[in-house]
């Protein structure tokens, strides 16, 4: 059958958004095909993306529908092959039923036709076909690098800024450069210069109010803009790096393969990192003081509400410093919570991507803790004698005086809505709600607080009546399954943990451990204790060959170091499958090794070694 012959053919365009329009593409096929004969001409247009992928392409579908209803119709027409698609494999898609259902293809701009006169595919037209789908991806994708590349340096110049208009600033056009570019707004750039120096200073020099509360508070009241009478916006505002003249973002995008053309094997979302540069609003003093009192006035301690991360503030990262922090959830219904580092996902990111077992450091250093019953119980004895009950009696108090500003904040808020709900009665009512509502979550949240809190003192007091090691014990078993209290007490015992080496097998920790007792206080849950000091290392190494028989051993002493991967004691190196050996321990703990040269002679380092009951903790087990 020549199909060169047929009368019948469709012409198929595309444009990939509604502003551009395919006439001229409508108007060019059909004078082609009628030069090639064709007199019964079927037009298929559409607007939609080139990169879709084959189950999405509403196009194809019609022609795919138009054809299976009119069997007359054998030939598709297209101007070039990216009017089809964009990407290759949606092309070899989109062949592979030409040539099964024997439809001929027409491209004009490179004068291809899939088969010849005779009706037959040959490989020089497959080689054609593969050669310019994948010039079609290449070209487009290169397109798109090259308009991120100029749309990044724009905005690192300033320029054509996409996304909304950043507080402080405007859009405008400038018509020399045919872009718009920020300019400042100098009403909002004054709002925003007045409470930076309110969060120094305090609000008209009053330095007892200077939180973010009384700054938005002061907001509504003096009727600055609308953005900052939210707390949260006040907040951001106070942190924004684009007041200095410049900034990166660090947002998630949603991706437009996966959202807009369908491919369901891309990520949903990506993170962008852009250079963006913005007229300074604020000199670089007032920001970074700024900065640096809302650095002192953060709390050092674990925020998370969901969770307890029993090691937080104790290990550090071996690449940027900065502490591990807790990653929660499960797999398959089982506990995989694991310590990472936590700029890993920062603009400016660190490039450690280790992750270690929650679980199995937690249980190691608590184990390692109550490995010394004696020590254990009497440092919680002097816990209790040197708990400050006054001070946490003082805490209430404090508590109470919060609570007590709240309710005045409450009847503020009904001064402020009879204001606002002269011009709109019913907006007013419903910000007003839902102020007093936050307002109301906060006051029982302190309520909660006070109740815990005078709970603690009756711990305290009941504990301090206990003397005998028996029933200290079993309050260690209680202390086991509360994550708070175990929190507690690791504080008390460990100073800093660094992880030296970590493999399958084995993990290497270096723990300073809290040594003795000298006369300075600490605050702990509000409470004044005497800390332990000075601090020295041990060395934990866990056997991790069989998970469900975890083997510990912990080395003390001055002389021992760990370096390449084992430990070196008197320039000796004893290798770690070396410290789970019996014969590599002498009858008083320490540690030996036979050296051939000297007649088998046991050399003794006199390091301590000893071993450790390795038990899981009871609240992963409950998890």
């Amino acid at each position: 059958m020549d199909l060169n012959t047929q009368n019948c053919c469709i012409v198929l365009t595309r444009v990939s958004t509604n502003q551009q329009d395919y006439t001229a593409q409508v108007d060019d096929l059909t004078n082609w095909a009628n030069s090639l004969g064709f007199t019964n001409i079927k037009v298929i247009s559409t607007k939609e993306s080139g990169f879709k992928t084959f189950d999405l392409k509403e196009g194809f579908k019609q022609v795919v529908d138009f054809i299976s209803c009119n069997k007359e119709y054998k030939t598709i027409l297209v101007t070039e092959l990216s009017r089809l698609s964009r990407r290759q494999t949606v092309l070899f898609q989109i062949k592979q039923y030409l040539v099964d259902n024997k439809i001929q293809l027409f491209v004009k701009d490179i004068s291809f036709s899939l088969f010849d006169a005779n009706g037959m595919s040959n490989f020089a037209t497959d080689i054609i076909f593969n050669t310019f789908a994948s010039m079609t991806e290449h070209e487009m994708n290169t397109k798109k690098v090259r308009f991120r590349r100029e749309l990044d340096s724009l905005q690192a110049k300033g320029i054509s800024i996409t996304g909304k208009e950043l507080f402080g600033y405007r859009r405008e056009y400038d018509e020399t450069i045919r872009k718009n570019r920020f300019v400042i707004n100098e009403h909002e750039a004054n709002e925003i210069r007045t409470i930076y120096n309110w969060y120094l200073y305090g609000i008209d020099g009053d330095k007892t109010k200077c939180n973010m509360k009384d700054i938005n508070i002061a907001c509504i009241s003096k009727g600055f803009s609308r953005y900052l009478h939210s707390k949260r916006n006040v907040t951001k505002a106070l942190g924004e790096r684009a007041y200095i003249g410049h900034k990166i973002t660090n947002n998630w995008q949603k991706n437009t393969e996966y959202w807009s053309y369908g491919d369901k094997t891309k990520e949903k979302y990506v993170r962008s990192h852009t250079s963006i540069s913005y007229p300074r609003i604020l000199s670089d003093e007032l920001f970074n003081s700024v900065q640096e009192k809302k650095l002192r006035n953060n709390t050092t301690a674990d925020k998370c509400n969901k969770h307890i991360t029993l090691l937080s503030k104790l290990i550090k990262c071996p690449m940027c410093g900065l502490y591990l922090g807790g990653n929660y959830r499960y797999i398959n219904g089982y506990v995989a919570h694991s310590y990472r580092c936590t700029r890993r996902q920062m603009a400016i990111n660190c490039s450690f991507k280790g992750t270690y077992s929650m679980a199995l450091l937690d249980s190691a250093i608590w184990c390692y803790i109550k490995g010394d019953i004696t020590n254990l119980v009497d440092k919680m004895q002097r816990y209790y004698r040197s708990v400050s009950t006054n001070s946490i009696n003082k805490e209430i108090e404090n508590l109470k005086n919060k609570i007590n500003e709240l309710e005045n904040d409450k009847r503020h808020e009904v001064n402020i809505y009879r204001v606002m709900s002269k011009s709109d009665e019913n907006k007013a009512y419903i910000e007003f709600c839902d102020k007093v509502s936050l307002i109301n979550n906060e006051i029982e949240i302190l309520k909660n607080k006070i109740s815990d809190k005078a709970k603690l003192i009756e711990r305290i007091e009941l504990n301090r009546r206990t003397n005998n090691e028996r029933d200290l014990k079993k309050e260690i078993q209680n202390i086991e399954n509360d994550k708070s209290e175990l929190k507690k007490y690791i504080n008390l015992f460990v100073k800093e943990i660094n992880i030296l080496y970590n493999s399958v097998s084995y993990l290497v920790l270096n723990v300073s451990i809290i040594k003795d007792v000298i006369k300075s206080t600490i605050k702990i849950d509000s409470m004044e204790i005497d800390t332990f000091n000075p601090y020295y290392n041990t060395y934990i190494i866990i056997d991790k060959h069989d998970n469900n028989r975890i083997k510990m051993r912990c080395i003390s002493g001055d002389i021992c170091k760990f370096e390449n991967d084992c430990f070196v004691i008197n320039r000796y190196n004893i290798f770690l499958n070396e410290i789970f050996t019996t014969s590599c321990i002498d009858t008083n703990g320490n540690l030996q090794r036979r050296n051939r040269e000297l007649n088998n002679e046991e050399i003794r380092f006199f390091c301590s070694l000893n071993e450790v009951n390795y038990r899981r903790l009871n609240v992963y087990n409950n998890e």
